[in-house]
């Protein structure tokens, strides 16, 4: 059987700026989570591959653009979402960590919108929810951040 692989990784383009080691450590620490949770089938036949990459960027570019796109026949989602620059420079390692859950999040929830909306009847089979569940569970493995 094949398994959804999902990858959360990172461009960084940055002119001004460096991202200190915390917020590496919060990008890593995502990214660990996102492949602990790859599991066969267990969410669905209609994604068998997802890519996030967030962008962190201090200037404009038209080359690293936000989008969503979704391969029916190759069953790949892909993403790439900006960071908001500010906010995660200013963030701890714990706060850095929500800040990219919930890009994954939004980046699953409008891909679910848009899935949802006509391309494939099997998409709705796809247990988006408890996708983020086992993510949000991970992360707080991997952070060591046990409630």
């Amino acid at each position: 059987m094949k398994q959804t692989d999902f990858f959360f990784s990172q461009v960084i383009d940055l002119q001004h700026h460096t991202l200190p080691a915390h917020i590496m450590d919060a990008l890593h620490t995502v990214y660990s989570a996102c492949r602990s949770i790859n599991q066969p089938q267990k969410y669905g036949p209609a994604i068998e591959v997802i890519i996030i990459d967030a962008i962190h960027q201090d200037y404009d570019s038209k080359f690293h653009k936000p989008a969503i796109n979704y391969d029916p026949v190759k069953k790949i989602l892909e993403a790439a979402v900006k960071v908001d620059l500010d906010k995660i420079l200013g963030s701890t390692f714990l706060e850095a960590i929500e800040l990219y859950k919930e890009l994954i999040f939004q980046v699953l929830d409008q891909a679910r919108a848009r899935l949802r909306r006509g391309l494939s009847r099997t998409v709705e089979d796809y247990n988006f929810e408890q996708l983020k569940r086992d993510l949000q569970e991970a992360i707080r493995e991997e952070a060591g951040v046990l409630e």
